[in-house]
């Protein structure tokens, strides 16, 4: 697969993750949360604190993959050709990985909105995900 065929799929994640976010984002416009969440009694909010807390770590797990695991390897290839495909193949893996965990903070963002019906619980975990989408975008990594 040629170099820009790989910055073209990576173009393509990326705007799905960021597509998919940005639609659960439009979730609560719905009403459907009202209606499970009402037929849901207990009070949740330790699940919801449970979701923040993974959130959190999640992007610390990322930040420390990308410094300690994904960039050392990618320094450690040299230019030669054979070389050349599997950095792409290095970048490509960190960048998917990094995208679907920061947007796994969005689903759980519904899925508190759900349980607790509460949107500003959902609006803060939804914005961690763009957020964090953003912050990892392939343009800020001179990657298109």
């Amino acid at each position: 697969m040629t170099i820009n065929k790989q910055k073209s799929m990576l173009k393509i994640f990326y705007s799905v993750f960021l597509l998919q976010t940005l639609l659960i984002g439009m979730f609560p416009w719905l009403g459907l949360h009202s209606k499970v969440a009402s037929q849901i009694k207990s009070d949740n909010r330790l699940i919801i604190y449970l979701f923040f807390t993974v959130a959190l770590l999640e992007m610390l797990v990322v930040h420390f993959l990308r410094k300690y695991i994904f960039n050392p390897k990618i320094e450690n290839l040299s230019d030669s050709e054979s070389d050349e495909h599997e950095k792409n193949s290095t970048i490509q893996s960190r960048e998917i990985i990094t995208w679907a965990i920061a947007s796994s903070s969005g689903i759980y963002g519904m899925v508190s909105l759900f349980l607790g019906g509460n949107i500003i619980d959902f609006y803060m975990l939804w914005g961690f995900a763009v957020l964090s989408l953003l912050y990892y975008s392939p343009l800020k990594n001179n990657l298109l």
